[in-house]
């Protein structure tokens, strides 16, 4: 609902609109779009229709939360990047190359490929990790139904079990 509001909010073109809607509403809880965006579209779209469909998609990549639409979490963090964010370079170039190598600890590593510091690779996966890797999972609703147990047992005092049911 949120996107969708800001969605209403632009002045742009109905396709252009309509097609946003359609990414938006293939999201998952997290935010992403899990699959391709052609596979939002007929198997006999054209050319025009695969490009207005990318255009969509960087619009809703526009939205609010920051990272939402991203396809994965590498994109989705990528796309919280601002330019006057502290190490905004160095984040952005231990996201577009060194996941795996953060993941694993492996400064050294990272150090050796990039040039960078130690103490300078830390400072920015500091602020790497203020990033969200779920920007939608804040507005899903989660519904959790309620069980209701159709067999009780219970322990009497001479230490037996007695099953009942609902």
């Amino acid at each position: 609902d949120t996107l969708q509001h800001q969605l209403r909010e632009m002045d742009i073109e109905p396709a252009l609109r309509e097609m946003a809607e359609r990414i938006i509403s293939s999201l998952d809880s997290n935010g992403y779009l899990t699959g391709a965006v052609a596979d939002l579209l007929p198997r006999d779209a054209d050319e025009a229709l695969l490009e207005l469909a990318q255009r969509a998609l960087v619009l809703v990549q526009t939205l609010e939360p920051a990272g939402v639409g991203a396809r994965d979490l590498r994109e989705c963090l990528l796309l919280q990047l601002t330019p006057d964010m502290p190490y905004y370079e160095e984040v952005r170039t231990l996201l577009s190359g060194h996941l795996d190598d953060l993941k694993d600890n492996r400064l050294p590593a990272i150090q050796r490929k990039t040039g960078y510091s130690i103490e300078r690779i830390q400072q920015a996966w500091a602020q790497l990790r203020k990033l969200n890797p779920k920007p939608g999972a804040d507005f899903a609703e989660v519904h959790v139904p309620v069980v209701t147990p159709d067999v009780f047992v219970d322990r009497g005092e001479d230490g037996t079990y007695k099953v009942g049911l609902e």
